[in-house]
């Protein structure tokens, strides 16, 4: 059986560690970031290919040459665990062909969160201080591209929708040979005063642009 391979095939590999090649810098980008707190619980979760037992390549037998480890924060009622999702690699004894079972989709790609912090009050109190960076990091620019959309919202109680609107503040200065990161921050309101644009751009120092 797969899961019998992947059991002998050696001892377990450090957390966020990949099995197999990996670009030098890509092993540093991923290094740097700091672990999880010991003091949270750990679960894990295998993921063996669906293949099973023979290579998809050539139908030959399989041997475990690694496994990587990615620990996501989730949490359960009264507590936050790290669920290590383990996904062993294996290498077919004929054609040396790779498998593994893929990563399960995330919330926020590439991010640590799972499913349950980015929902309900867990998510707000995770979330807020992201946005609240986001847009510390929009607003430094040397220049904002703004502009808001009309959206229908619904009235509860008048059986109809009501015009609100979505605004966007763009920081990109690529094209004007910059290098730091672009980032959009977004604002709403159920109706069309001006107090949050005007509150949220008080202190920004430089060049504003939006549609006529």
């Amino acid at each position: 059986m797969l899961a019998d391979i992947a059991a002998a095939g050696g001892a377990e590999d450090a957390e966020d560690d990949t099995a197999g090649a990996e670009a030098p810098q890509e092993k540093a980008r991923r290094s740097a970031r700091k672990p999880l707190p010991d003091s949270l619980l750990r679960r894990d979760v295998g993921h063996l290919p669906a293949g099973g037992c023979s290579c998809r390549a050539c139908g030959g037998a399989l041997r475990k040459v690694g496994e990587d480890v990615t620990g996501i924060l989730e949490c359960r009622p009264g507590r936050f665990e790290v669920v290590r999702h383990v996904r062993p690699a294996f290498s077919c004894r004929t054609c040396e062909a790779i498998t593994q079972a893929a990563m399960p989709a995330l919330p926020i790609e590439r991010g640590r969160p799972g499913p349950g912090p980015v929902s309900g009050r867990a998510g707000r109190d995770l979330l807020e201080p992201m946005a609240a960076s986001i847009g510390r990091h929009a607003l430094a620019g040397p220049r904002l591209h703004a502009d808001d959309t009309p959206m229908a919202m619904l009235a509860p109680g008048k059986g109809r929708t009501r015009t609100a609107r979505v605004w966007a503040d763009l920081r990109d200065d690529r094209p004007f040979g910059g290098t730091d990161l672009p980032a959009v921050l977004y604002g709403s309101r159920p109706d069309r005063k001006g107090e949050p644009p005007q509150r949220r751009l008080r202190d920004f120092q430089g060049l504003l642009q939006a549609d006529a």
